[in-house]
């Protein structure tokens, strides 16, 4: 059987404590992207104390983020990723998860450090100089979308690191690394 399922959304609903059926409010499931959006009722309302709950979610990112883990397999953070493929003259899709209303700036350095450097921001892995691209701001639905062409003055096997600053009410944060390995 299922055994006891709590903190958890279910389409149709399902018994148990903290069980909720609700539009999980996915950055864009219809291109299989299933991080959680600012407004999730899944974001902040898991079980802390759920047996056998891991340190990591499954991008290898912290697991309990804001005191409270997230219901799913992905913990919400400020996020930077790309849909499409790195080819030099091709569109890709830059995505930017995040609050409403925060201004993203785009940020590429030209190496990453491991570990990264601490920063009022969070985490920083770029190294300098960096070069700053304004993004725009993040929309009412928790995600910016911008169309970017690949440079075809970049060489197939190459990676370009960027990170997103997103400034916003709460202040400002920076994303997690993205690193763009050119096909």
């Amino acid at each position: 059987g299922l055994g006891n399922i709590t903190h958890s959304c279910v389409e149709g609903s399902w018994p148990g404590a903290g069980n909720i059926d609700s539009d999980p409010l996915f950055a864009d499931p219809s291109q299989g992207d299933y991080h959680l959006t600012w407004f999730s009722p899944c974001r902040n309302t898991g079980d802390n104390a759920a047996p056998g709950l891991p340190d990591i979610d499954i991008e290898g990112d912290d697991r309990i983020v804001e005191n409270r883990v997230d219901m799913g397999a992905d913990e919400f953070f400020m996020r930077l990723y790309r849909v499409g493929n790195v080819t030099p003259g091709n569109w890709i899709s830059l995505r930017t998860v995040g609050q409403p209303g925060s201004v993203v700036t785009l940020l590429e350095g030209t190496g990453v450090q491991y570990p990264p450097a601490s920063s009022p921001y969070g985490s920083n892995y770029l190294l300098a100089p960096v070069t700053q691209y304004r993004l725009g701001v993040i929309p009412v639905t928790g995600v910016l979308v911008k169309p970017a062409t690949i440079p075809t003055t970049w060489v197939a096997g190459q990676q370009r690191p960027f990170q997103a600053l997103l400034t916003g009410t709460s202040g400002a944060e920076l994303t997690d690394l993205m690193l763009l390995k050119v096909r």
